[in-house]
């Protein structure tokens, strides 16, 4: 079936890059790193230039952080009152922990969780089963680490075409 072999590839080459990403900053030693998709776009409102003092106010109030979400699909989170940061003019986003969250278009992991998720990632076999995607098999680490974020979130995943699902994909956001 054509429409399977588009699909396993678009898989795989999502498999394969995001294992090359997190390879690359644990030969680099770097403390953490963010990985982006190619589709992964700053939402409407967010000022590019308030992103990084954004992640570093999550970072000071979750200092045991483990995965920041800047771009993902969460299904599953609660917020933290009276943790606000200013994203934008007119926007503001809430702190929030995370227990179920797909899509892996925009995130930040620190280097205790890189070999983690390399060996998550590349163990999941994207390639013999329609229900297998990276952001699947990593779900189990989601509530055994501490995954914090901001909703509404600071990035999303562009109207785009998917190699994966064969068609213009489009995925809501939680505002």
């Amino acid at each position: 079936d054509p429409g399977r072999l588009l699909t396993c590839a678009g898989r795989l080459g999502c498999q394969r890059s995001h294992v090359k990403a997190l390879e690359y900053a644990a030969e680099k030693e770097w403390p953490h790193v963010a990985i982006f998709e190619d589709d992964f776009v700053w939402a409407d409102d967010v000022n590019p230039q308030l992103v990084l003092p954004s992640i570093s106010q999550v970072q000071a109030w979750s200092p045991t952080w483990d995965v920041i979400a800047i771009s993902l699909s969460i299904s599953k989170f609660e917020t933290i009152p009276n943790k606000t940061v200013r994203v934008g003019v007119n926007k503001t986003s809430i702190l929030t922990t995370i227990s179920a969250a797909g899509a892996t278009h925009g995130y930040m992991v620190r280097s205790h969780l890189y070999s983690t998720l390399i060996q998550i990632f590349s163990s999941c076999d994207v390639q013999s089963s329609l229900g297998a995607a990276i952001d699947v098999c990593w779900n189990p680490l989601q509530n055994r680490t501490k995954w914090y974020g901001l909703v509404p979130q600071l990035g999303k995943q562009a109207e785009s075409y998917s190699d994966i699902e064969g068609r213009i994909v489009s995925y809501p956001m939680i505002k």
